[in-house]
C-alpha cells in the first residue's frame, strides 16, 4: 500500500479465538489486553469479523475520538468488549458471506492521524469490490458518512464533491483514486497466490488514509 501513498499502520496486537473456548482462556486474553491497552495511549482497537463500527475505539490521548463525546476510555473496559467481541459471530442477516464466516478476531493498531485538528478519525473508505473491481466506496469520518462514491469518483446521487474530499493541490490523485488502486493491486496479488481467479463473492475491503 505504501507504493500507493497509503498510510500503513503499525500492528500492536492481533488475536483470533474460538468462541466455544474456556473462561480461563477468555479471561487470559482480557488481562494480556488490558496490559498491553495501559500503556497506549493513541491506538484503534476493533474487532476484525464484525462491522457497522461494533466496538470500535479510535483513542487519542486517552479519549475515544470515534465518538463525538470524545470520552475517556479505561483499559480494562476496552480489553472487556474487545473479548466479548471475540465471543460474537456477524450476523447471518445483513452481513457479507465472508464476514459470518472469518473466524472472529481482534486487531489493535497504530492511529493514523486524520491530519488538520486531528481530532476525529481518519477518512475511511468502505469499498466494494466485485470480481476485483471497485463498484462504489462509502467515505466516512468516524461514525459519520460524508458521501457515497461511484467507480468515477463521483457521488451516486449527483451531488458535488463533499468539501473534506477536495483536492487541494495541483496534481493531487482524485480522493477515491487510493481506494481504486488499493483493491487493484491486492485482487492482483490474491490471484497470483491463488494462481486463479479470485472466489465468486463480493468483498469489503476498508482502506483509511489521512483527510487530504
Amino acid at each position: 500500500m505504501t507504493e500507493l501513498g497509503i498510510d500503513i499502520p503499525q500492528i500492536y496486537h492481533v488475536q483470533n479465538a474460538d468462541p466455544a473456548a474456556d473462561e480461563a482462556t477468555f479471561e487470559s486474553i482480557t488481562q494480556s489486553l488490558e496490559n498491553l491497552l495501559a500503556v497506549q495511549k493513541d491506538y484503534v482497537a476493533k474487532p476484525t469479523h464484525l462491522s457497522c463500527s461494533d466496538q470500535v475505539y479510535v483513542v487519542k490521548n486517552g479519549l475515544n475520538i470515534y465518538s463525538k463525546l470524545h470520552a475517556p476510555v479505561q483499559p480494562r473496559l476496552v480489553a472487556a468488549n474487545m473479548t466479548m467481541a471475540l465471543r460474537t459471530r456477524s450476523s447471518v442477516w445483513g452481513e457479507s458471506w465472508a464476514l459470518h464466516h472469518v473466524p472472529p478476531g481482534i486487531l489493535i493498531e497504530e492511529r493514523i492521524s486524520a491530519g488538520g485538528d486531528d481530532d476525529t478519525a481518519a477518512l475511511e473508505f468502505k469499498t466494494i469490490v466485485i470480481w476485483g473491481r471497485v463498484w462504489a466506496s462509502e467515505v466516512k469520518r468516524g461514525t459519520d458518512t460524508l458521501q457515497i462514491l461511484g467507480r468515477d469518483g463521483r457521488g451516486l446521487q449527483g451531488e458535488g464533491q463533499h468539501p473534506d474530499l477536495a483536492q487541494t493541490r495541483a496534481g493531487d490523485q482524485a480522493p477515491f483514486e487510493p481506494a481504486r488502486k488499493a483493491a487493484a493491486l491486492a485482487h492482483r496479488k490474491l490471484s497470483a497466490a491463488k494462481g486463479s481467479r479470485a472466489a465468486p463473492m463480493a468483498a469489503q475491503a476498508e482502506v483509511a488514509q489521512p483527510a487530504v
